[in-house]
């Protein structure tokens, strides 16, 4: 189809138009694929072409020939339109697939965030791990290791190193926390029995202490029993004793009052045999007497002596119980020493903890560690410190 114009230097453009008409009008270009692409964009840079060409042809006629300027623009204006008019679906169609294939671009780069964050988030929480399980049991920790072990397989793809670096890691420090969870349980179980058996230890020695104390008890109430027995015999004898001088007295009287008629001569004698049986019979109550103060104080003592030993066995069960009190607390407080050594340790190498200072002095002695703190503390450094200067002089 050939295009007419009147204007006769636009023929060869008009002409053009009639070809790029026929080639290009209503085509639907095959965005999608290379070849497609291609010859869209080079159809469109044709279209370009002539419009372009045109525009100079318009601009290079209307100079020299102004009068026709109006008409030069007018038909420029119209073959411009049919231009466009072939030429805008071409470019929509460009412009359309271009916003698709950013569209898709868009899609490619959020999806590919999405599998970034996916799986860094997995391997962030394999990192997070030990400060998880940091203070719970030994065993929870070896189920989460066996879990991240055995854990279905994923495909970190560009991070597998990292991920599997992260989980390595990951393990060794959840094993060094099992290790110590399990460390930190045993040691507890074994103070627990400790103090279980310290217990029975001091309940034993409470029962034995009161069996002892029954058992004195016991004595002291036997040996009550037969003094108060000796004491009421002792009585009885007293008693009897007097009845018989009181009789024997009376008879005298009447004696000496029967006989008093007819042996007033004698009665000097009789006042002097009378006398000395009168001192007599004062020294053997006296004695008498003396006898049972000497007995009674006897008793006195003896009674003194088993509560004394009452005394002295409370009082050793006593000092037990707080001597058992302060090894609980020269322990608990060799336990803190311990672990400031540690730090003390940590923080130079080359010195000996405490807890291996008082090992070897407690080797080196054979006496118990709880001993040589209490040796250590009972020094006098100040005074000691001369001393000491001498020596390493």
């Amino acid at each position: 189809m050939n295009e007419s114009t009147s204007v006769a230097e636009y023929n060869p453009i008009a002409a053009g138009l009639a070809v790029v008409r026929q080639r290009y009008a209503n085509v639907a270009w095959d965005l999608k694929t290379t070849k497609g692409n291609a010859d869209a964009r080079a159809a469109r840079k044709e279209l370009v072409t002539l419009r372009v060409s045109l525009e100079a042809k318009r601009v290079e006629l209307k100079a020299p020939v102004l009068e026709r300027a109006k008409l030069i623009d007018s038909e420029a204006k119209r073959i411009t339109a049919e231009l466009l008019k072939i030429e805008t679906p071409i470019d929509e169609q460009i412009k359309a697939d271009e916003a698709r294939r950013d569209e898709e671009r868009k899609a490619r780069e959020a999806a590919e965030a999405a599998r970034i964050a996916d799986i860094t988030a997995r391997i962030q929480k394999i990192a997070a791990m030990p400060a998880d399980y940091a203070g719970r049991s030994w065993v929870v920790i070896e189920n989460a290791i066996a879990d991240l072990q055995n854990a279905p397989t994923f495909d970190y793809m560009e991070f597998a190193e990292r991920a599997a670096n992260t989980t390595t890691a990951t393990i060794v420090r959840l094993n060094e926390l099992a290790d110590a969870s399990k460390a930190a349980e045993d040691a507890a179980r074994k103070l627990a029995e400790e103090r279980a058996e310290l217990a029975r230890q001091q309940a034993e020695a409470k029962r034995l202490a009161e069996v002892e104390a029954a058992k004195i008890a016991e004595e002291q109430r036997i040996e009550r029993e037969r003094l108060a027995a000796e004491r009421k015999e002792m009585e009885r004898q007293q008693a009897e004793a007097a009845r018989a001088l009181a009789e024997q007295q009376r008879v005298e009287r009447e004696r000496i009052e029967a006989e008093r008629a007819e042996q007033a001569r004698k009665d000097a004698e009789v006042r002097r045999i009378q006398a000395e049986r009168d001192r007599i019979d004062r020294e053997a109550r006296a004695a008498e007497q003396a006898k049972i103060d000497a007995e009674n104080k006897r008793v006195a003592d003896e009674l003194a002596q088993q509560q004394a030993k009452i005394d002295a066995q409370r009082a050793e069960i006593e000092r037990a119980a707080r001597e058992q009190q302060e090894r609980e607390h020269a322990a608990a407080q060799a336990q803190a020493e311990k672990d400031a050594a540690a730090k003390k340790a940590a923080a130079d190498p080359a010195r000996p903890t405490d807890v291996q200072i008082v090992e070897l002095l407690a080797g080196h002695y054979r006496a118990h560690p709880v001993e040589v703190i209490g040796w250590l503390r009972g020094i006098d450094f100040a005074a000691l410190a001369p001393d000491l200067l001498s020596l390493a002089a």
